[in-house]
């Protein structure tokens, strides 16, 4: 068995920005962008990032974007744990003396200035999630007209066989579109996931997708989620008018769309299944725990691995967790590791983590795959 794990470089020759540029690629696009939700979303997110006191002003403007995100992550998660300890306080104190002063308390806390800030930078977290979501979205329009800068990652995916997988640290969507185009994938099953899809005819009726429908040889993992995934109860659901169109499959011989029936519109404004590359990461949702245990199983199962443009960043201890059984792999003979990236310092976190028996290959997807 065989498994390809695929960062941001390994999309870079699509025009794809690496992660120590995306904040400046978003915010170069919201200013051109067809998508006019992507402007007013940057926007409001850059309404919070220049707000911050002074002394944060190194934090959200930081070169290395970890920093960036990591900042509105904490902040939500201490305000979320906060307003519980708070409520659960004042709770607690009413019903012990039923009176008004907890009530009090807890709207004086709510309405203080730290409060405030607390607030705001859960706003614009989740506005700065949708400017990254639409980004997406925007690229993946453009992806759809650009299937020959994809060759080299044609010529990779290529290889694949039924059973092999491919781990992904992206967003994007470059992977599945591929592997859809060489008929190994389906989104029906192909996430690690099954997922209950109807089709639109012809005639704009919408019906069941037909038992012969492709199923997937091969699986996309998409550890930090994905553009266009939203996320309601254990469920994930796909965006129906950018994202699935970028799927159809034929039906009596004519293209049809795919539609997940559980989205709506309003879904646009919030319940975003992205994780971002910060150093506070919330991988609870049951769907992600899906994917990556079968990433673990995966790797647990491969023959040989290899490493496209990834660059095992400090902020991503949980896939340092995931990628380390496979020193021991590595050291027994059991699992050829190659690393192919033209960067001294990746190649260094890679042999540090996984031991000496990895091979390393300065090339990256940019160049044809030999």
């Amino acid at each position: 068995m065989r498994v390809i794990v695929l960062g941001a470089g390994a999309s870079v020759h699509a025009g794809y920005p690496l992660a120590s540029e995306l904040l400046a690629k978003v915010e170069e696009r919201a200013k051109t962008s067809s998508f006019g939700n992507l402007g007013d979303a940057w926007s409001r997110w850059v309404e919070f990032r220049d707000g911050c006191p002074e002394s944060l002003q190194l934090v959200v403007r930081n070169n290395n974007p970890e920093i960036v995100l990591t900042l509105p992550t904490l902040l939500q998660a201490a305000a979320d744990s906060e307003d519980a300890s708070r409520t659960r306080a004042a709770v607690k104190e009413a019903q012990a003396h039923g009176v008004d002063g907890p009530a009090r308390t807890l709207e004086e806390y709510y309405a203080s200035a730290s409060r405030d800030f607390l607030s705001r930078a859960k706003i614009g977290l989740a506005h700065l999630l949708h400017a990254l979501d639409l980004y997406f979205l925007d690229h993946h329009v453009s992806d759809g007209h650009d299937a020959p800068v994809r060759g080299p990652l044609t010529r990779l995916l290529e290889e694949l066989e039924p059973g092999d997988a491919v781990v992904t640290l992206n967003w994007d969507t470059t992977a599945e579109r591929t592997l859809w185009e060489l008929g190994k994938w389906s989104p029906l099953d192909g996430y690690g996931f099954q997922k209950r899809l109807l089709v639109r005819s012809a005639a704009d009726v919408e019906g069941p997708v037909p038992a012969t429908a492709m199923a997937s040889p091969v699986k996309v993992l998409k550890l930090h989620g994905s553009f266009g995934w939203y996320q309601e109860d254990s469920e994930i659901l796909f965006e129906n008018a950018i994202y699935l169109d970028a799927f159809r499959f034929a039906s009596a011989g004519q293209l049809v769309p795919l539609l997940d029936p559980g989205f709506g519109v309003s879904r646009y404004q919030g319940d975003h299944l992205l994780i971002t590359p910060a150093f506070i990461k919330n991988l609870t949702h049951p769907a992600l725990i899906a994917i990556w245990g079968g990433a673990s199983e995966a790797l647990g199962s491969a023959d040989q691995v290899d490493v496209w443009g990834y660059s095992l960043p400090d902020a991503d201890g949980a896939a340092r967790a995931l990628f380390l059984p496979l020193r021991e792999r590595v050291r027994t003979g059991t699992t050829e590791v190659r690393i192919h990236d033209p960067s001294e310092g990746t190649r260094d976190r890679w042999r540090a983590l996984l031991g000496t028996g990895v091979t390393m290959l300065n090339e990256s997807l940019g160049r044809d795959v030999e």
